[in-house]
């Protein structure tokens, strides 16, 4: 197991100073041109410059996380989806010829994770972020937004079917990330990554070495799982890709 770090890939003195002071040598990051100041995510020197800069600061890019580019086209199957696979089976071949071995996704589509606060004070000051389905339940529903459960699976099996052989070709682990909050439909949205039978189903359909979960683990517990048996199962079946370490509450 390696312990790393969410960083940015542009330079932050504060955070990468931290960083090292906490032993963190893996680094992942997100290489979204907002994020980076760079070209598109999928292009081989944006990716060689993020590796370099961060290899520059004592620090090895083990992986990417989130979309890189904006993936409603493929998650929805829109006319483009086709010319949007494309660009990110290039990302894929691009972050084999670099080393970038992980690439932890999801499969929300339209909204991603989704919190109703993001300033709660817990220990000593420090701002945390929340979700209170009080706050949002009325909202959960939005009849004039209906994308169905349905056109989300197909539109997944459509998007493993395509990028997984090249995922293999470059060794890189896909790590899917569960839905977050795990709430069908979410206003309006279909989701179908919030139950652990659904991971199952797609584990068992998609039986390569380069499909596997990104297991976090506030995520999986919200879905009222033993998460520890899950984890043991999923451990055993080598399909843990990629753990997210968080807790529900602070404390």
């Amino acid at each position: 197991m390696k312990l790393s770090m969410l960083l940015p890939a542009d330079f932050d003195k504060q955070k990468w100073t931290l960083s090292r002071q906490i032993g963190i040598k893996h680094v992942i990051t997100k290489a979204s041109p907002e994020l980076t100041g760079l070209e598109a995510p999928y292009d081989f020197n944006t990716l060689k410059i993020i590796k370099e800069r961060l290899e520059e600061a004592g620090f090895n890019l083990y992986g990417l996380e989130g979309d890189q580019f904006d993936m409603s086209s493929i998650k929805l199957g829109l006319a483009d989806r086709d010319a949007w696979i494309e660009k990110y089976c290039l990302m894929l071949d691009n972050m084999g010829k670099l080393g970038i071995s992980l690439l932890c996704f999801n499969w929300m589509a339209e909204i991603g994770w989704y919190r109703t606060s993001s300033h709660i004070v817990e220990r000593g000051g420090a701002l945390s972020s929340g979700f209170d389905y009080e706050c949002i339940k009325d909202k959960l529903v939005k009849e004039d937004r209906r994308i169905s459960e349905e056109l989300i699976w197909d539109n997944l099996y459509y998007f493993l079917d395509a990028v997984l052989p090249v995922a293999e070709s470059n060794g890189i682990k896909m790590a899917l990330h569960p839905d977050d909050p795990p709430i069908s439909p979410f206003m309006g949205i279909g989701r179908i990554l919030a139950s652990a039978n659904n991971f199952k189903k797609i584990l068992k359909d998609f039986n390569s070495p380069s499909m596997g979960v990104t297991f976090c683990v506030a995520t999986f517990s919200l879905m009222d799982e033993n998460i520890y048996q899950l984890a043991a199962d999923w451990l055993e079946e080598k399909k843990i890709f990629f753990i997210h370490i968080r807790n529900l509450k602070g404390n």
